[in-house]
């Protein structure tokens, strides 16, 4: 379908200059689609179309710090965040996450308030953990009382299996710190190169400010593709086809690994997402050597302790299922039941 409506617009690739905040039907479809789906509050004068969420981060980091800054991030953190901050300038501290989410209540023991906040509190990358309300509430209350800014990336937040929505945290906050972002890059096309940032109404002209740095305008041949691709109703329907397909390879993998690895590997089932963490059950300590074992079987598996920030924590490991095949699943999980049977991480040197 985005093929054929793609072919309505051919004769306008050529144009020149759109907008610099994006095409406003466009962000009028996200701006009632968040409404619906998240809970977000706001209008389509606040969105900034971007070429998905790093450079959404880029330009909100610009804005609302300047070098020397202090931002906290969650421990483990999404590596294109920390390194957009890095770029910047800022230095980073990391507040520890269980499976409620970023741990609140160690925010006391910061000497100074941050500038700014980064999370990803619907799904954790990479943990999958989902912030709890009481948190999310400590967390906005203390944005408030300080004057900090909070960025909310919306992390896969369209791939919820189980449960209700739950709510956005721009959508809980009365007072105006939070920005929000998302992609539509695995829901529809990473060639598309379409995400979004919403910005608070009072600090919209300095964010058309600097756009101009960046780019001029988003391209606007692949904004109306997209638009009439809401605009027209084939969003939803779409995006439910790939919730039970994601779904049923969720499954299957955690299945594969219960029945293979189960002495080795404690599973955390998702219910969100396109990844799954797995945890040592003791009979090993080092994610970077089995990661390297089974990479040269040809299997990848992520080991988390390369996204920590200050956490020493080397026992977790980071799965993928989005587009994974049975025949792939199959044959991933005999090798890595391999790896752990003949013990080949043990051999393998750690290189950090």
């Amino acid at each position: 379908m985005l093929n054929r409506i793609a072919g309505r617009h051919m004769n306008y690739a050529a144009e020149g200059y759109g907008d610099i905040q994006g095409e406003f039907e466009l962000r009028s479809a996200i701006a009632a689609h968040l409404a619906a789906s998240r809970g977000v509050r706001c209008a389509a004068e606040q969105i900034f179309i971007t070429a998905g969420t790093q450079q959404a981060l880029d330009l909100a980091f610009r804005v609302l710090m300047t070098p020397g800054d202090t931002a906290v991030v969650e421990d483990p953190c999404y590596p294109p965040a920390r390194q957009c901050l890095a770029l910047n300038g800022v230095k980073i501290i990391g507040l520890p996450v269980d499976a409620d989410g970023i741990m609140t209540e160690k925010l006391a023991a910061c000497s100074l308030p941050p500038t700014l906040f980064y999370v990803t509190p619907s799904n954790q990358y990479p943990v999958g953990s989902v912030l709890s309300l009481p948190r999310r509430l400590e967390l906005l209350a203390y944005a408030r009382e300080n004057g900090c800014w909070i960025v909310e990336d919306d992390y896969d937040s369209e791939f919820r299996y189980d449960g209700h929505p739950i709510a956005s945290l721009q959508g809980l906050d009365p007072a105006g710190r939070v920005l929000y972002t998302g992609t539509f890059s695995k829901a529809l096309l990473p060639s598309l190169r379409i995400g979004y940032l919403v910005v608070p109404m009072d600090l919209v002209p300095v964010f058309r400010a600097v756009r101009p740095a960046l780019d001029r305008c988003p391209p606007t041949f692949q904004q109306r593709v997209v638009g009439d691709f809401f605009n027209e109703g084939y969003f939803p329907a779409h995006l439910r086809r790939l919730r039970e397909r994601l779904r049923a390879s969720r499954d299957l993998l955690a299945d594969l690994l219960k029945d293979r690895t189960s002495e080795h590997l404690g599973i955390l089932l998702p219910d969100q997402g396109i990844n799954l963490t797995v945890r040592s059950t003791g009979t090993w300590s080092n994610d970077t050597a089995v990661s390297q074992a089974a990479l040269k079987k040809g299997v990848v598996v992520m080991p988390l302790s390369r996204m920590n920030v200050a956490s020493s924590d080397t026992s977790r490991l980071l799965l993928g299922f989005s587009g994974l095949s049975e025949q792939e699943a199959d044959m991933g999980t005999r090798i890595l039941a391999e790896v752990f049977k003949r013990g080949d991480f043990r051999r393998t040197p750690d290189v950090g």
